[in-house]
């Protein structure tokens, strides 16, 4: 059909009728609060579950296979440590450090926030046994999932980007290929991507600010054999939980067929995509011809389908599928009104993933679930930052470091609750390197903090000197200096808990000894 169905009303497949913008639970809430809300509790949990469990098992096996050694213990992660972990690698992606080695972030002429957040070798731990999932049930989960250990948290991750967010009117679904060149089940090559070789991600982002708002692994060639319409079932993947909304989708020609496009109108969605050439439905006017004058449009039209044929440069024809408007008419600039907003929103996803590498937590690694978990830890980092900046519109912002700015008071906030318990614990700040940081990061001496603590809160007491070592284990164990802060009552000699003796006294013996 040549000519346009005439329609003088919006369609009810645009018609939006919900608010967008952050969600109204997020109004008042911090930046760190923010995060949190995408990068949630439940989530810290299962992580500081998995690494405290590995952790004792390795520990507990060096313990058990060198008896003659002095046994070494595992200090268990916490959810506050845990956090200010993900500050720390925050931190490093906003200071453009994260392929510095760890060692040099530790030096005394890098970011004090480091020193004064945890050691070194407590960061080197914590990394070293970070885990996602259960090893243990592992083997069986990858044989119909092969993304099986990070795929519980990133479906955590996945519903809370859409619970918090509701979209604008322009969505957009495309690829993320997140670098990586290790060992995976699923590692693809793309030659047009910068990095070439990594993970494949499918996107639906906000068009106008690039918000994620799911992601979905490819995780290769399935055991059935190749996928057919693979574009197809990503978009209808992607594209479910929007249905009757109003929305318009933009994609690339990997994804827009007219099957498709009929099948949301369905939905009450419309597209705006490219469309390949070797499809048997598009008329041979609209394909590339040398008559064709440069600059020239051709329209076709079928329901509530339009299709438009651009012609950019001689013997070149850009196609174009599209159920948002349905006439002919050619704007002033020439190119036609599906272009123009085609032009304005098929980089959504190619922004967010620009804004990942922008401030990237990635660090070197041989494990790709520790890989995409920086990923993940970019994507809810970016949420928060959009998030936080649409609910404070007024905030003294500096443009051209906006988004760095935020990223840093983030990263601070989540490393500030152990910076003031380190600052109280004279057996850390007896470091100097350690006090100074801490000094530096609350720009005051560190014995004025301890004062004030010690004052304000009677909860908070400074630990007892050590009174030396254990005489019986210098005497029985081959003269091993065991440092304690016990005394012996009634010889008053230092001494540890293995050689201490707990009575049992009544009431009256205790008040009248």
């Amino acid at each position: 059909m040549k000519e346009p169905n005439v329609s003088r009303q919006v369609l009810g497949q645009n018609i939006i009728r919900e608010r967008s913008g952050p969600a109204r639970c997020t109004e008042m809430l911090s930046i760190e609060q923010t995060f949190k809300c995408f990068m949630n509790v439940e989530m810290a949990d299962i992580i500081m579950h998995h690494t405290n469990k590995l952790a004792k098992e390795t520990y507990n096996a060096y313990n058990n296979a060198h008896p003659n050694t002095t046994p070494k213990s595992w200090m268990p992660v916490s959810i506050t440590e845990l956090y200010a972990f993900f500050g720390i690698l925050i931190m490093t992606g906003a200071n453009h450090s994260n392929g510095e080695h760890v060692r040099d972030l530790w030096s005394v002429k890098n970011y004090p926030l480091y020193r004064a957040t945890m050691g070194v070798n407590r960061f080197c731990s914590i990394l070293r046994f970070l885990r996602f999932d259960d090893k243990n049930t592992r083997a069986r989960r990858l044989l119909t999932d092969k993304a099986a250990p990070i795929s519980e948290l990133w479906t955590m991750m996945n519903n809370n980007l859409a619970a918090h967010y509701k979209p604008s009117s322009c969505l957009t679904i495309d690829e993320q290929l997140f670098p990586y060149r290790g060992r995976t089940r699923f590692t693809q090559y793309i030659p047009s991507k910068p990095a070439k070789y990594g993970v494949k991600v499918w996107w639906i982002c906000d068009a106008t600010n690039a918000y994620p708002l799911h992601g979905q692994i490819y995780t290769g060639q399935a055991e059935t054999g190749r996928e057919t319409n693979q574009g197809e079932r990503v978009v209808k993947d992607l594209s479910t939980k929007y249905q009757g909304s109003g929305r318009n989708i933009t994609m690339d020609n990997f994804f827009t067929t007219l099957p498709v496009a009929e099948l949301l109108l369905t939905w009450k969605l419309t597209i705006v995509g490219t469309l390949r050439k070797n499809k048997s439905y598009i008329p041979q006017e609209t394909k590339k011809n040398k008559n064709r004058t440069i600059g020239s449009t051709t329209f076709g039209f079928k329901n509530n389908v339009t299709m438009c044929s651009y012609v950019p440069k001689k013997n070149k024809a850009v196609i174009l599928l599209s159920t948002m408007p349905n006439d002919a008419e050619i704007a002033d600039s020439v190119k036609h009104e599906i272009i123009e907003y085609y032009n304005r929103t098929k980089d959504g996803v190619d922004r967010m993933d620009q804004m990942f590498a922008e401030y990237p937590t990635q660090r070197q690694t041989k494990r790709w679930p520790l890989a995409m978990f920086f990923n993940m830890l970019d994507i809810t980092a970016l949420a928060a930052y959009i998030v936080y900046d649409l609910n404070n519109p007024m905030l003294p912002w500096r443009t051209n470091n906006k988004r760095k700015q935020i990223l840093r008071s983030l990263a601070e906030a989540l490393c500030m609750p152990i910076i003031e318990t380190r600052a109280i614990n004279r057996q850390v700040t007896r470091n100097f390197s350690t006090k100074i940081a801490i000094e530096a990061y609350f720009n005051r001496p560190l014995e004025s903090m301890v004062s004030t603590a010690v004052s304000t809160s009677a909860a908070v007491r400074t630990p007892k000197p050590v009174s030396g070592s254990c005489y019986l284990c210098y005497a029985q164990e081959e003269k091993r200096r065991r440092k304690t802060r016990k005394l012996c009552a009634k010889c008053k000699k230092p001494m540890c808990l293995v050689h201490s003796v707990t009575s049992t006294n009544c009431s009256i013996c205790h008040d009248f000894p």
